[in-house]
């Protein structure tokens, strides 16, 4: 019951003043009811929930938790730390914690093996964006735009305005292309203005 109002964002008050989520987090995690828990309980939904939600945030932290919990009931980190989008926080201190864990934890080291390869599948994708954003790098904001506006009409807007459009593929996603467009655009303006 506690880590569900937890999780609903109860308390909202303290008095008549709102409780802020460090101030929530900091209450939730140094209760007598998570230093009781027992194993079977981090296997719940609820703290499994209350424990991605840990390791996704950073102002908060609770010496041994992760270390404890890696002991009792690894296979619930391992579903927290995958709700909880750490795998693209690497700097967060609540991967600091879940290395130290990995000593002691062979599905935990398994898990932080997993993480390492997506950070370097990331890095490397970041630096083929940056490689392919160079030859763009020299044109104007204007000229991106007509760049865009031309590959937009020959390949994303239809022929006639009501059928597919010309040379789409049958499995291509027209607002994956948009998106990108949008992005390239923003990151243009951004570093024109810069």
């Amino acid at each position: 019951m506690i880590a569900d109002a937890y999780l609903d964002g109860r308390p909202e008050l303290q008095g008549t003043r709102k409780v802020t989520r460090k101030e929530r987090d900091g209450l939730f995690w140094t209760s007598g009811a998570v230093a009781g828990c027992v194993p079977e309980a981090w296997n719940t939904e609820t703290m499994v929930l209350a424990l991605a939600r840990y390791l996704g945030q950073e102002p908060t932290a609770i010496t041994g938790l992760v270390d404890r919990v890696s002991q009792e009931a690894p296979d619930a980190l391992i579903c927290a730390v995958r709700y909880s989008g750490l795998v693209l926080n690497q700097q967060s201190p609540r991967r600091t914690e879940l290395d130290r864990a990995a000593a002691a934890s062979p599905e935990v080291n398994k898990l932080c093996r997993v993480l390492d390869m997506f950070e370097l599948a990331h890095r490397q994708r970041l630096a083929a964006v940056q490689m392919c954003k160079a030859p763009l790098a020299d044109l104007s904001a204007f000229e991106l735009l007509m760049y865009a506006s031309l590959y937009a009409f020959e390949h994303l807007v239809p022929r006639d305005f009501t059928g597919p459009a010309a040379t789409q593929a049958a499995d291509s996603n027209v607002a994956v292309a948009w998106d990108a467009i949008n992005d390239l655009l923003e990151w243009k303006l951004a570093s024109s203005t810069a």
